[in-house]
């Protein structure tokens, strides 16, 4: 996930997050702002996709919206929750296999 911290923001820093989601090949684009986000913010942002969870299935936004407020209140963005993948332990071979 890409995230953006404006204090202040329009309809085109909407689109240039998306934009740098898509450069770094990143999933989720997420601005965080200080004011509640206008019209042409929301649309924008409802504009640029979704993305699938390749495992789950689930769907989320690809750039969301939330403000600094939301966030202390306890709101959070739409995102898998992280998972750690499965690691192989490497086999055990004693330095000396007669103590063992």
């Amino acid at each position: 996930m890409v995230v953006s911290v404006k204090g202040g923001a329009n309809p085109s820093a909407v689109r240039d997050l998306r934009g740098t989601v898509d450069a770094q090949g990143a999933s989720l684009g997420l601005m965080i702002t200080n004011k509640p986000p206008t019209a042409g913010m929301i649309d924008a942002a409802s504009h640029s996709g979704t993305f699938t969870h390749p495992l789950t299935g689930n769907v989320y936004p690809k750039v969301q919206l939330i403000t600094v407020g939301e966030l202390l209140d306890g709101k959070r963005p739409k995102m898998p929750t992280p998972y750690m993948p499965y690691l192989q332990a490497e086999k055990f071979v004693p330095e000396h296999p007669k103590l063992f």
